[in-house]
């Protein structure tokens, strides 16, 4: 990277505030928000389409699996459309493929066609995750990255909070109610095609694909946006040279084996098994946890009472990450977090009772909203900006096969050996995903390019003594 670039990239990052049109705001928020409603409506939409369907509740399994194996598909292949092309058509591509996807799945005529489109709606929800979560951490100035990028996120979790309500107003009053809620994200194409063009390509795509005119004019036009709204432009800092680069330009796209190599491989696998345990233990309570208490004897409404702490919860997590992420180093909040949860579920294994189930379930969903725009951001900021995209594609995409396992694992261990180790083999995974949080680098008020540097130093290192 050139003298050119880095001052370039050194004018973004000294903006103390939003630098942006706030219709890309309004973009960002309809994108978290549809794909999440996505993720939650399939649990009120299924036994209704089952029973239009004729077709048994492992039938219905398997549209659930489709799904989250499009998030894998998804991510991957939208990914690589980004780091080519770059972060605004991806943008565009992926929710164009959960709102068609959706309309499509809505209509379905058969069951073979509602599982098809359940895949194709699942890789917009993936792609929109990773693309999403790139392109914030690329564009926002590194003093209220945290912050901005966990405010945007915030309409995914509400998205997912307000589906059981949209639910209970169309779904029961209607045959065709169930198809109309699967077709709720068709909405989220409506901003885009609205303010398509307030949405600028990541400088850092540009410098990275040799268009620096045009980072230039992105971050001028940012600078001039600030100082309209009052607040004083800082003094640019330009960054050192990192160590050992020339000012020749790398490749401006890395490709799957480069993630699975040194130096990157020690972050792709320490993320890569967060997001899995993560979502072994997210996916896998939510997903039977209603189903566990009803088999350990709790009536159908004393099981639904004793979750309800779940809607409370995610809400409050995701209004209290924007305050924390730039506030503390990044990953400790996550840790902390993460291991209250850890020792909650395990104390309920050992000893269960009513109120531990029901804060087990509140600190659940507190952990989800939390985590998710923190962790997100996290895990973009760990991974060079020529295959940024496809980094968190790996971590997280790969790390939905743990949301796949979780259901499965649940029900199994409750069958084997009862309702206690279910909930301690829960705690246990959420403690290992604590732990492999700690091994991630400290984000908070560094440069991405700082971060990378840091990360390539250690990756090498590591590389060294293995081969030693």
């Amino acid at each position: 990277m050139n003298e050119r670039d880095r001052t370039i990239l050194a004018r973004l990052e000294r903006l103390p505030a939003w630098p942006y049109s706030w219709r890309l705001l309004l973009v960002i928020a309809a994108a978290w928000f549809f794909a999440f409603f996505d993720i939650g409506n399939i649990a009120d939409v299924l036994p209704s389409a089952l029973r239009t369907y004729h077709a048994t509740a492992t039938l219905g399994a398997a549209a659930v699996s489709a799904g989250l194996f499009g998030y894998v598909v998804g991510e991957l292949a939208n990914s690589t459309l980004s780091d080519l092309r770059g972060r605004r058509v991806a943008i565009v591509s992926a929710a164009l493929l959960y709102s068609v996807g959706s309309l499509i799945n809505g209509f379905s005529p058969s069951l073979g066609v509602f599982i098809a489109t359940r895949f194709l709606v699942g890789a917009g929800v993936g792609a929109t995750i990773s693309v999403m979560s790139t392109y914030l951490s690329e564009i926002l100035p590194t003093g209220v990255r945290g912050r901005y990028a966990a405010w945007a996120t915030m309409p995914a979790l509400v998205g997912l909070g307000v589906v059981p309500l949209v639910a209970l107003a169309i779904v029961p009053g209607t045959v065709f109610g169930w198809r109309l809620l699967l077709m709720v994200p068709v909405l989220g194409i409506v901003p885009l095609l609205l303010y398509w063009r307030s949405i600028p390509e990541s400088p850092r795509w540009l410098i990275e694909h040799r268009h620096p005119e045009s980072a230039d004019q992105l971050v001028s036009e940012a600078e001039a946006r600030v100082a309209r709204r009052g607040r004083d432009l800082p003094p640019v800092s330009l960054p050192t040279q990192p160590r050992g680069e020339t000012g020749h330009r790398k490749q401006s796209r890395l490709g799957l084996g480069a993630i699975f190599r040194p130096p990157l491989l020690r972050i792709t696998v320490i993320l890569l098994l967060v997001w899995l345990f993560n979502y072994f233990g997210a996916y896998g309570i939510a997903g039977v946890g209603v189903t566990a208490l009803v088999q350990h004897g709790f009536s159908l409404t004393t099981s639904i009472q004793l979750t309800i702490g779940g809607s409370v919860g995610g809400v409050v997590g995701a209004l209290v990450a924007p305050h924390v992420s730039d506030l503390w180093v990044r990953k400790w909040p996550l840790f902390v977090v993460t291991l209250v949860l850890a020792a909650c579920l395990v104390t309920l294994g050992m000893a269960p009772a009513n109120w531990l189930i029901f804060l087990a379930f509140t600190l659940l969903y507190f952990q989800v909203g939390f985590f998710a725009p923190i962790g997100y951001l996290l895990t973009a900021e760990h991974f060079p900006t020529a295959g940024r995209n496809l980094g968190v594609a790996v971590t997280d995409g790969l790390g939905h096969l743990g949301g796949m396992l979780g259901p499965v694992a649940a029900l199994t261990v409750l069958q084997l050996a009862g309702f206690g180790p279910m909930w301690v083999m829960f705690g246990v995974g959420f403690i290992l995903c604590a732990i492999m949080v700690s091994f991630t680098q400290p984000t908070t008020r560094r440069t991405l390019e700082a971060i990378i540097e840091t990360e390539r130093t250690q990756g090498r290192a590591g590389s060294t003594e293995v081969g030693a």
